[in-house]
């Protein structure tokens, strides 16, 4: 890390968990994968493939990356502008049109394939967040959680 990469007490807890993903995702030989888990979502971060009731789920780059951000949230809440920074970088601006364009195609991919009901919630004012139930919640980092 550089002087730059500071964290403070400031920063939140997703924030932390994405950089330490980050990290270990780059040290790890190639070899091994990393899969992120939450209910019947499924994503091998490293191939960038995605299954939902383990059935490939055909998800853009970006549309992957939105789901990689909202698994690492474990549930929280993810504001609009943190989205955008996470997946288009630290100086985009924060388009709520263009994120939520984002996930209504996610949207309509999940609700396309036989799944009924919500799983990505829209905070009114806040953000977006994952479904707690009826979804089983696991975190699976290869093993690690």
């Amino acid at each position: 890390l550089e002087a730059d990469d500071w964290i403070g007490s400031d920063v939140p807890v997703e924030e932390i968990a994405a950089r330490a993903v980050a990290l270990v995702s780059i040290s790890r030989p190639v070899r091994l994968p990393m899969t992120l888990r939450w209910g019947a979502l499924e994503l091998d971060v490293r191939r960038r493939i995605a299954h939902w009731y383990g059935r490939p789920l055909k998800l853009t780059s970006t549309q992957f990356r939105i789901m990689e951000v909202l698994v690492l949230a474990a549930g929280g809440v993810v504001s609009v502008a943190d989205l955008s920074r996470r997946v288009w970088g630290q100086h985009s601006f924060a388009e709520s049109e263009r994120v939520s364009k984002h996930i209504t195609r996610i949207r309509k991919k999940l609700e396309s394939s036989e799944q009924t009901g919500d799983f990505v919630l829209s905070v009114r004012g806040e953000g977006y967040r994952l479904v707690d139930e009826p979804f089983d919640r696991t975190i699976d980092l290869n093993g690690l959680g």
